[in-house]
């Protein structure tokens, strides 16, 4: 059984239709082959989480930290991929500018497993139709994180 060990979250507005979940050692951009269309990328210090673009709304993360690999969450879209932490923390970024989070502290550095699950894309369109200007949260996004199991080369 899985055990969470930490949990952090902001809401924030997507930049360039994204949102940045950044390690504590980042001091570079990776920067992906976003035309591959994923709902993430991840890179050494860096997590791009991909929005639905085309609104100024609200996305609500979620960091939660795993001892092991948790149950998956439900959601209407679910990626994942690895993260290479030189320092053990990692939090929700606008951008490369400015903390939205507090640090989610992670056991040690090294690699991990985000498994990223999406919420709310499905009312996108009757959000851009009312076009209110209601500032809820419209995306809501939990990023589970867990060390990654190394792979055991059977050929050695």
């Amino acid at each position: 059984m899985a055990y969470r060990n930490g949990t952090v979250e902001a809401t924030l507005r997507p930049d360039r239709n994204m949102v940045l979940v950044i390690g504590t050692g980042f001091d570079e951009l990776f920067l992906p082959d976003f035309a591959a269309g994923r709902l993430c990328y991840g890179g050494p210090d860096v997590l791009y989480l991909m929005s639905d673009g085309g609104l100024g709304h609200d996305m609500h993360v979620v960091l939660e930290a795993w001892d092991a690999e948790p149950s998956p969450a439900p959601g209407e879209l679910t990626d994942s991929t690895v993260v290479s932490l030189a320092r053990p923390g990692i939090y929700v970024s606008r951008l490369t500018e400015s903390a939205a989070s507090p640090v989610l502290d992670l056991p040690e550095p090294g690699d991990y497993v985000a498994r990223v699950s999406v919420t709310g894309r499905r009312a996108l369109p009757a959000v851009r139709a009312a076009a209110s200007g209601d500032r809820r949260p419209v995306e809501h996004v939990l990023v589970q994180l867990w060390p990654s199991t190394p792979s055991i080369d059977v050929n050695s």
